[in-house]
């Protein structure tokens, strides 16, 4: 196992059931490598990062929150009716009642010894009533770097590797293992069985063992896979170049059901379990389309924040969340509210 900046991810369990979200002290990590000078992105980070906005020309939907500086991670506690939010410079995760649109708190979290002290910091729901919030200390993030990426599969959290080439696995939040894979996005998928890895960098999508960490199944994944979200046996990506969603199934076995043409860029994905829809983000235009999982096919959209790099939905509310990057909002779409400036898509003839 590598001596990395990695061996200084912990582990935030923030307890929801029945108490909402509260603050959790957090330790600093107890080890922590050098962390190296901030270095040019990557090709790989470009290829697995979201479209530049433009500016807006129409005013986005719903309401607007400013957060904090650099907004680029989102979670849904659909229980405590809040959303958290990590931002940066400082880092900080904030917390937003998903029904008043206020900032009920600011989360510190730890910084290693470095001289850059801009956590990444991971968003991944976890088992029913938590979520799960791993931490990695490390230097300011490139601006044209992608935001890490976590999943949790059988109680196991598997983490993108500080450099992006690898994934990393937490067992009790400490690392025991790594294996390269180049991901640009993770998942728990299979009906939380199997560890969904998006790669923009091969163009696959790979089903894990979580316990053996051996590859099941592989298949292609577009022209420029970024983002993953997955239901039950479904698995949706984002294909950002190919200005589409696509749409695969794990059984029997790992295999594509529909291409969703979206355009504008396709990034982020959220899915509402409860009304079986997809959300999708559309950086380069700014937008926000609604996908319809039983039909395979968009059915509206509506103008967003700048630079929508993250989204999450409150299922029980139907609130949506959607994060600008570059201006630090949150935009909060209600189901009332839903309705203006909402567009909708004509269903094409079969």
């Amino acid at each position: 196992m590598r001596r990395t900046a990695v061996l200084g991810v912990v582990l935030l369990a923030l307890c929801v059931a029945g108490c909402g979200v509260r603050h959790v002290p957090l330790a600093p990590p107890t080890t922590t490598a050098a962390a190296p000078a901030p270095a040019a992105a990557s090709a790989a980070d470009v290829a697995s990062g979201p479209a530049l906005s433009p500016p807006l020309t129409r005013r986005p939907a719903g309401r607007t929150i400013h957060v904090g500086a650099l907004p680029d991670a989102l979670a849904a506690d659909p229980r405590a009716h809040q959303f958290a939010v990590a931002i940066h410079d400082p880092s900080r995760l904030a917390l937003v009642d998903s029904r008043s649109g206020r900032v009920t708190q600011r989360v510190a979290v730890p910084v290693g010894q470095e001289r850059h002290p801009a956590p990444a910091v991971f968003l991944v729901p976890a088992e029913t009533g938590r979520h799960a919030v791993a931490v990695q200390p490390a230097p300011v993030t490139p601006a044209a770097a992608p935001q890490p990426r976590a999943a949790l599969v059988l109680g196991r959290t598997f983490v993108t590797g500080p450099r992006g080439d690898s994934v990393d696995v937490l067992d009790g939040g400490r690392p025991t293992a790594h294996f390269g894979s180049a991901p640009a996005a993770l998942a728990s998928a299979d009906f939380d069985t199997r560890l969904a890895v998006l790669s923009s960098a091969r163009r696959t999508l790979e089903l894990f063992d979580p316990r053996t960490l051996r590859v099941v199944a592989t298949t292609p994944a577009g022209r420029r896979p970024t983002g993953i979200a997955t239901f039950g046996d479904l698995v949706f990506v984002s294909d950002s170049d190919g200005d589409a969603v696509l749409a695969y199934s794990t059984r029997p076995r790992l295999h594509p059901v529909a291409r969703i043409p979206v355009g504008g860029a396709p990034y982020a994905l959220a899915v509402d379990p409860l009304r079986r829809d997809l959300y999708v983000t559309q950086p380069a235009r700014n937008r926000l389309t609604t996908i319809s999982i039983a039909r395979f096919a968009a059915v509206s959209s509506l103008p967003t924040v700048r630079q929508p790099d993250a989204v999450a939905v409150d299922s029980a509310t139907g609130t949506i969340a959607v994060a600008g990057h570059r201006d630090g909002l949150l935009q909060l779409v209600t189901a009332e509210r839903r309705d203006a400036g909402l567009t909708r898509i004509a269903r094409r003839p079969d």
